[in-house]
């Protein structure tokens, strides 16, 4: 088991009523599995969860992105704006 922190933006922090979460995850767990994990500690931010962007090291990845103890993830969740 790894720790990493996820840090949550914008709807997703009002939701979850925090800008950040720790969490254990095995070694070899994707970006996918964060999520599933997020939604299921704060399940406010469910339907959100699915349409946000997610980032490691202030990278945009994808779903399937492996993570290591050394990443921060973030859940970026839509803005709008004009």
């Amino acid at each position: 088991m790894v720790e990493i922190e996820v840090l949550l933006f914008a709807g997703a922090a009002q939701r979850a009523g925090t800008r950040s979460w720790r969490m254990g995850i095995a070694r070899g767990s994707t970006v996918r599995e964060v999520r599933d994990a997020v939604v299921q500690e704060f399940a406010e931010l469910g339907d959100l969860a699915q349409v946000s962007r997610w980032a490691i090291n202030n990278q945009f990845v994808g779903l399937d992105t492996v993570l290591n103890e050394s990443h921060q993830i973030a859940m970026i969740p839509p803005v709008s704006g004009g």
